[in-house]
């Protein structure tokens, strides 16, 4: 009687070990596939949006994506190109954005990824023409919001208009100058800005610490003027 009781736990134990090695290959499986799903529009969306700075005076920081493109050998890879403006100083850059995680919330995971939110995560690597003055390399870690819908994958704006605190494509890095190899913090995002709580005044939306007004963020409206949302405008207006 012993040794039967024995081997049906024995043939349990088996049973449970086969369903969770097929479950972790299953969920691998998944989280592999949706890794490899083009998210070259997410990181293009809302650009006239971004706000950025670097240094820990909080100079204003400005990037631009002109082209993101998966690569057709690693599909966790993406071609960049753009451009930085700080102060009056433009620089070409090229680089690549690498997709390391996509985590679902609620800890879901299956391979049913509709109507579902997400986490992107990854890094960054961009290199800005070192034929100009005051250039460097920028690197980081990101993470973007989104969703999918109909089994389209979009950029997660649905709690934009209400949210206080909403943010998106958080980039947070250092940017190293190529002929000093000094470094500095340089951080951007769509609508707020990671690591800027002594910069960022507002409490429903991003206003500058008139404190740092002087360093790029002159134009920005600091939500004084009754006329907040045509300066807005007119400091999105032109992107360089």
């Amino acid at each position: 009687m012993i040794i039967k009781d024995r081997k049906i736990k024995y043939l349990l134990l088996l049973t449970i070990l086969f369903f969770c090695r097929l479950s972790a290959e299953v969920k691998n499986y998944c989280i592999d596939s949706i890794k490899s799903i083009d998210y070259s529009h997410i990181w293009q969306s809302y650009q006239d949006e971004i706000l950025g700075y670097i240094g820990d005076d909080f100079q204003r920081f400005r990037i631009r994506f002109l082209s993101i493109e998966q690569d057709k050998t690693d599909k966790t890879k993406y071609n960049v190109t753009g451009k930085t403006k700080v102060k009056n100083i433009i620089c070409d850059f090229e680089g690549i954005i690498i997709v390391k995680e996509v985590r679902f919330y609620y800890g879901d995971q299956t391979c049913n990824t509709g109507k579902k939110k997400a986490v992107l995560s990854g890094s960054y690597f961009f290199k800005e023409d070192s034929t100009r003055t005051n250039s460097g390399i920028l690197e980081g870690k990101f993470t973007s919001y989104i969703y999918w819908k109909a089994g389209n994958v979009f950029f997660n704006d649905l709690a934009r208009w209400y949210d206080d605190s909403y943010h998106n494509n958080q980039f947070e890095g250092k940017w190293t100058n190529y002929s000093s190899g000094k470094s500095k913090k340089c951080n951007w995002g769509v609508d707020r800005i990671p690591d800027s709580k002594e910069l960022d005044n507002g409490s429903a939306e991003f206003y500058p610490n008139l404190k740092y007004k002087n360093n790029g963020w002159s134009s920005y409206p600091d939500g004084s003027s009754d006329k907040y949302e045509e300066e807005l405008k007119n400091d999105r207006k032109k992107w360089w």
